[in-house]
């Protein structure tokens, strides 16, 4: 998508980082948790209005306790994007005072401090998890300077528009193009630059970004979704 940071500046960040970074962790089943005394991760459970299982952390169709503007129950269908919607209309009656919203998940988180890594991805061992922690300042500076903080590149052997086509079904893709070119024409070249002329991807729908461009982002994305999701039967 297109975006515009607008002017970066560059003077030091004073904010406070644990109120001001909030990262979501999605978990959809018990699983090893790391420390949150520090209130920068929150885990949340993605799909709670279909599951019976209780985690005992935020969910995706309450907040404050009380149910809320939520998708949760199409969690089978958008995942992950569950949590991201839940933040989207939910963050700050929760968390007044965010700046800066992230998404990663119960065994995917970022490695910030990693000044050198040959794959998008380091393996560690599960127990390792409740150790894991992030320099919230060092975030909030590589934001601060007009950056997205999202997974390493991956480079496919063929273009993106190829791969979903061997691993999901090409149908969806085909309604997605449709509904990019004749509702949102801005993004069409874009759109087929990335998916058919291109073979690098961010992988994971893992990102930290300040709050008004998730903002901006959540409501281009949904929209473009709500569009495909009227097309496609459910079953």
């Amino acid at each position: 998508m297109k975006s515009n940071f607008g002017k970066i500046d560059h003077r030091p960040s004073t904010i406070d980082p644990n109120s001001a970074l909030k990262i979501l962790v999605c978990y959809h089943k018990p699983y090893t948790m790391p420390n949150t005394d520090d209130g920068i991760l929150l885990p949340i459970h993605v799909g709670k209005a279909l599951s019976r299982q209780e985690l005992n952390i935020q969910t995706d169709n309450e907040a404050n306790g009380r149910p809320c503007d939520n998708i949760s129950e199409k969690n089978d269908c958008y995942n992950e994007l569950t949590a991201m919607y839940w933040a989207w209309k939910n963050l700050r009656k929760v968390y007044p005072d965010v700046k800066y919203v992230g998404l990663a998940h119960y065994r995917r988180f970022f490695a910030v401090d990693k000044t050198k890594c040959l794959d998008d991805t380091i393996g560690r061992p599960e127990q390792e998890i409740k150790n894991y922690t992030l320099n919230a300042q060092k975030v909030i500076d590589i934001l601060e300077s007009g950056k997205v903080i999202v997974c390493r590149k991956r480079c496919f052997g063929f273009s993106i528009y190829i791969d979903y086509c061997l691993h999901h079904l090409s149908d969806d893709y085909r309604t997605l193009k449709k509904v990019i070119s004749e509702n949102f024409p801005d993004y069409y070249y874009d759109f087929m630059t990335f998916m058919e002329c291109n073979n690098k991807i961010h992988l994971y729908c893992m990102f930290i970004m300040k709050y008004d461009d998730f903002i901006k982002y959540c409501e281009w994305l949904f929209a473009v979704l709500a569009k495909v999701e009227a097309e496609i039967p459910y079953q």
